[in-house]
């Protein structure tokens, strides 16, 4: 990924893998890169190819749709660790996202074992 090459960019990219359910903003990110909001925008749209805050979110949207199929943990609680106050914000997030609801990532594995069984 080129944005872990920016050493810039990559000051902001971990800070939201090491906390995806903070509440970020750009003037945050921007904080963590020691550039201006605006240069930090625009140089995270141009070398990503999208907003800083997008990719926060599609960053917890792909993290959503693997901890449900990993463990048994309630969508509240996902929604919870991702920083989301209810679950009804998750979900719409979630399926915008996604294109579907989030707990049809538990409905695999389960169905695949009943294959197994059956």
């Amino acid at each position: 990924m080129a944005a872990l090459r920016d050493p810039r960019l990559a000051r902001a990219i971990l800070a939201l893998h090491r906390q995806p359910g903070h509440h970020w903003t750009v003037a945050e990110l921007a904080a963590e890169c020691n550039v201006s909001r605006s240069v930090f925008a625009d140089r995270f749209q141009t070398t990503i190819g999208m907003p800083p805050l997008r990719y926060a979110t599609e960053l917890r949207m792909l993290l959503a749709g693997q901890w449900p199929a990993q463990d048994t943990a309630p969508i509240q609680s996902v929604a919870q660790r991702l920083g989301y106050t209810s679950q009804a914000a998750f979900s719409r997030a979630f399926k915008r996202v996604t294109g579907r609801p989030p707990g049809a990532g538990r409905d695999i594995p389960r169905a695949r074992a009943a294959e197994e069984v059956g």
